[in-house]
């Protein structure tokens, strides 16, 4: 007992029953604004991400309508030259409307025993070039039982690499010739845009990497 008459052990205890208390209280108050924050920064982040979602939807539906304008200018005439597909390019304005478009193009199914007859009248083909295109044949070479030959794409001078490439065998894409081929049967029986989820490694005159919706 003290001079006071207060026990000793009393007044040594106090203090650290407040410290104590006030590290307990500490504690609390830190895990209670941490799981406000964490909780806030949760939410700001799913309203962020379904933004994004959004916007990525949209931007993939308004390219995807430009493919769908493209197929109606094949299904509204039985014979579209390459300066139609030139004009439709130009008309859609893709480097200001739709700056992710890289190129657009056409390929058409070739059978094998039609493949001579098709190179043929794509070298004869004055409708753009004057000249025609003498030393067209589709690539890589080889014979296979089907082709799905690129004839058609704009811009054309800065893709000539592309030109007359068998999607069916490309050596750009990141997939198997058998993945490809299912990809092309897929968008050909479906009639609907598709992608292929695989990147293209492009090493023409420009380098990129992108994804092929058909």
């Amino acid at each position: 007992v003290d001079m006071e008459g207060q026990p000793a052990i009393g007044r040594v205890i106090a203090p650290w029953i407040a410290l104590v208390a006030s590290v307990l209280l500490s504690v609390f108050i830190f895990t209670v604004i941490r799981s406000d924050i964490e909780r806030e920064a949760g939410l700001r982040f799913d309203r962020y991400a379904s933004d994004a979602k959004h916007v990525v939807e949209a931007r993939i539906h308004s390219y995807a309508d430009v493919l769908y304008s493209v197929r109606g200018i094949f299904a509204a005439s039985d014979s579209v030259t390459r300066q139609d597909f030139r004009r439709t390019f130009e008309s859609l304005e893709l480097k200001r409307r739709y700056p992710g478009f890289e190129i657009i193009n056409f390929a058409i199914y070739v059978p094998w025993k039609n493949k001579q007859r098709f190179e043929e009248s794509v070298r004869k083909d004055t409708s753009l070039s004057p000249a025609g295109y003498p030393d067209f044949a589709i690539k890589p070479p080889g014979d296979r039982p089907e082709y799905h030959a690129l004839v058609y794409l704009e811009p054309m001078e800065a893709n000539m690499f592309a030109f007359g490439l068998d999607l069916g065998a490309s050596p750009f894409a990141s997939v198997t010739p058998k993945a490809l081929e299912a990809l092309q049967f897929s968008a050909r029986d479906s009639g609907q845009v598709t992608a292929s989820g695989q990147r293209i490694s492009i090493k023409g005159r420009k380098e990129f990497v992108g994804l092929a919706m058909r």
